[in-house]
């Protein structure tokens, strides 16, 4: 009986290992065929490109906020040159050390907006850009 039972269970054994080695050699055969190298070289690229479009939505992101920031900045620059240039021009400032003051502040103000300007542009630039680069790769 013990004969019987050893022999079925080989039996048993032998049909589980000849069947392991069918999947084996289908699995590289699926492995080995041209679809699936070519699948895989889709799956790659599809990993950078998507890679490359979450870089480009940040840069994007990071310029507008950038841009956002400076237009805030000079519309409260602005509103201290009309503020100061009110008190410049008001006659209510007689010291003429105080005028200069004034007069100075107010330059650099003016100064100071004028890089601003140049400083939004350059972002405005930028993202201009990268509004192409994104809208491409959205494609």
């Amino acid at each position: 009986m013990t004969t019987q039972v050893d022999s079925a269970a080989l039996r048993k054994l032998l049909d589980l290992q000849t069947e392991d080695t069918s999947i084996n050699q289908l699995q590289r055969r699926r492995a080995d065929l041209p679809e699936a190298k070519a699948l895989a070289e889709l799956n790659e690229s599809l990993a950078e490109m998507s890679s490359d479009l979450e870089i480009a939505r940040k840069q994007h992101d990071e310029l507008v906020h950038e841009q956002t920031h400076i237009e805030g900045e000079m519309g409260l620059l602005d509103q201290k040159i009309v503020r100061e240039e009110g008190r410049l021009y008001s006659g209510g400032v007689s010291n003429p050390r105080e005028l200069g003051a004034l007069q100075s502040e107010v330059a650099s103000l003016k100064t100071r907006r004028g890089e601003m300007e140049n400083s939004l542009l350059e972002v405005m630039v930028q993202r201009e850009q990268a509004t192409t680069t994104l809208g491409a790769l959205q494609e």
